[in-house]
């Protein structure tokens, strides 16, 4: 049997490999099958069945689905540099390759626009998978989900650094169909998520 969990290309990178462990540990020869989804089409792709489970950043505000706060995560900036800081100078200063999945704007230029400020966006991308080879030898900057920043740094050997710019918190969350909580093997799927994601929770941390 196999189980198809939702989640964009960000959580796949850092938490992949952690949830194929935890969920082989729990349901040995269960193939977990990864779809990209984000949280503004989630509850659609729950609903018609393509989905089992999903990890959003929210987007299962609808009645006939149930979700469960993993934790909450932030943004951090990435880079090709040796440095320990980037201050909001430098950083609007800089280039930026923004990932998007409408490739225009972010929260980035949210917060920046509050402070009167703006950026220059050189290049976009729906995939977090590509900025090692996007931002390797250049001088632009990434700003992305702290989560991501972590995986894809040590993987790339990219610097990652806190963001000068204060942009809220956001709220992980995993969904599925009310109606299926009671199928066992994706409660025992749900348990594997949720224990792969508690050092993600505040009372962790």
């Amino acid at each position: 049997r196999s189980v198809v969990l939702g989640l964009s290309d960000d959580f796949e990178i850092a938490y992949g490999r952690r949830l194929m462990a935890a969920i082989a540990q729990r349901a040995p020869k269960l193939r977990v099958i990864f779809r990209q989804t984000h949280s503004q089409i989630v509850a659609a792709a729950l609903l018609d069945r393509s989905l089992d489970l999903a990890i959003t950043a929210g987007g299962f505000a609808q009645g006939r689905l149930s979700r469960q706060v993993l934790g909450e995560g932030d943004y951090r900036c990435l880079l090709d540099s040796d440095q320990a800081s980037i201050d909001l100078d430098e950083f609007v200063t800089r280039e930026h390759v923004l990932v998007s999945s409408g490739g225009f704007i972010g929260i980035t230029d949210e917060g920046l626009a509050a402070l009167g400020l703006n950026r220059r966006v050189c290049a976009s991308t729906t995939h977090f998978a590509a900025l090692p080879h996007l931002l390797k030898g250049s001088q632009a900057v990434a700003t992305i989900p702290g989560h991501a920043a972590q995986a894809i740094g040590e993987m790339s050997g990219l610097r990652v650094l806190p963001c000068p710019l204060a942009l809220p918190r956001y709220p992980v969350e995993l969904g599925w169909r009310t109606q299926a909580q009671l199928d066992p093997l994706l409660l025992k799927v749900r348990e594997a998520i949720v224990a792969s994601f508690t050092w993600l929770q505040p009372s962790a941390c």
